[in-house]
């Protein structure tokens, strides 16, 4: 018997609007079935979604499927991990779909690298653009540990389905999916898997179509548990970037992203008087502020943003 050479995870919630799409897609590709397997993970779905899994489960011996009462996303994820049998990992998000060329382009990427990413789609309202021009320059070769270390901390490389990882690194180091954190769970796990990484590859092959989700922070009124997660999200990176001895530039890039994120939240808050001022009051007393506040900016956006939050916590 053929011995699975991918696990593909993915994690479910309530996902029966596009679940079907995204699963034929995977099952639809130019290789082997053998090759690879599909590991649903359903995290407590309440709507068809089960049965959706099930039905395309029956006729597909390589979909693995299983159920775990709602835990959150990164439980889901390692959940997959844990009965993941391939040497490779990538990960799909249940709202997205895949090239029918996924495995084939994975399987044939150079076999000396330890952490892969890939070019891919944007599909933003039936709108398909390709998202990762910036790295132009970067494709098809090995690139720099800094480099990359550089694009997470500016939270540009954050999500784990755009790239692939070693089943054998991640069990080696223990490395998972933080449960309890609910922003920026996907970035900690990178950082933690390129900590153990010396080779890198960026591919040129834009094999995932990413759709954007038009309920995010946009959308939505932002209140204090926002902000309690921002701040243990920064905590939480602090730890690693004192790992690294240009600590202090990766720093500086992550009080910036923090800056912009808190005057984006800021400006979400519910406009109640009462409400606003709580919340304030509370990022006030965030370890993370002193340090936003004593950081470089170079840009002029920047400097607005920086004496905005300082004008705001003044009042």
């Amino acid at each position: 018997m053929t011995a699975v050479k991918l696990s593909i995870i993915i994690p479910i919630y309530n996902a029966e609007t596009y679940l079907k799409k995204n699963i034929t897609c995977l099952l639809n590709q130019t290789v082997d079935s053998n090759l690879y397997e599909i590991i649903l993970v359903n995290d407590g779905s309440t709507d068809a979604s089960e049965s959706i899994c099930l039905d395309l489960a029956k006729d597909h011996p390589n979909i693995k499927y299983y159920f775990q009462d709602n835990q959150g996303v990164s439980a889901a994820r390692n959940c997959g991990i844990n009965y993941a049998k391939g040497k490779y990992i990538s990960f799909v998000d249940s709202d997205d779909y895949v090239s029918d060329k996924y495995v084939e382009t994975i399987l044939s990427l150079p076999k000396d690298f330890e952490y892969y990413i890939f070019n891919n789609f944007i599909v933003q309202k039936n709108k398909v653009m390709s998202e990762k021009s910036w790295l132009e320059g970067c494709f098809d070769q090995k690139v720099d540990k800094e480099n990359i270390l550089t694009y997470l901390f500016e939270q540009k490389l954050n999500a784990p389905w755009d790239k692939l990882f070693l089943k054998k690194i991640i069990d080696e180091n223990n490395i998972h999916f933080q449960v309890g954190i609910n922003m920026g769970e996907d970035l900690l796990f990178n950082l933690d898997y390129i900590e153990n990484c010396k080779k890198i590859y960026i591919s040129s092959s834009a094999i995932y179509y990413h759709v954007a989700n038009e309920n995010g922070l946009c959308s939505r009124k932002v209140a204090l548990p926002q902000f309690y997660e921002m701040d243990k999200l920064y905590e939480e990176l602090n730890k690693r970037i004192n790992k690294y001895k240009n600590s202090s530039f990766y720093k500086n890039e992550t009080n910036i992203i923090f800056l912009r994120n808190i005057i984006k939240y800021l400006q979400k808050l519910d406009k109640t008087k009462v409400t606003s001022k709580k919340i304030i009051n509370k990022i006030r007393t965030f370890d993370m502020i002193d340090s936003i506040l004593n950081t470089k900016v170079n840009k002029i956006k920047d400097f607005i943003r920086y004496y905005l939050l300082k004008l705001i916590l003044k009042k």
